[in-house]
């Protein structure tokens, strides 16, 4: 997941509650749904994208699509 800005040499890296990768466009294991619990927990990590580094302000959007049964 790319970011835009100043920044350079950075990207994002996508978890879910496991800890494994999520990429893009590719679909992630089912996860149970809990009555009562409305919650995805998901983790971002910075991460170097093999650019040298320059320091400065960045964005990022992430868009995702969430299909349930």
């Amino acid at each position: 997941f790319s970011v835009s800005g100043e920044a350079r040499g950075i990207a994002l890296s996508l978890q879910d509650v496991q800890g494994q990768k999520i990429y893009p466009g590719q679909s992630t294991p089912k996860q149970a749904i809990v009555a009562g619990n409305s919650v995805l927990h998901y983790g971002l990590r910075l991460v170097s994208d093999s650019h040298p580094l320059r320091p400065g302000e960045y964005q990022s959007t992430l868009r995702f699509k969430l299909e349930y049964y």
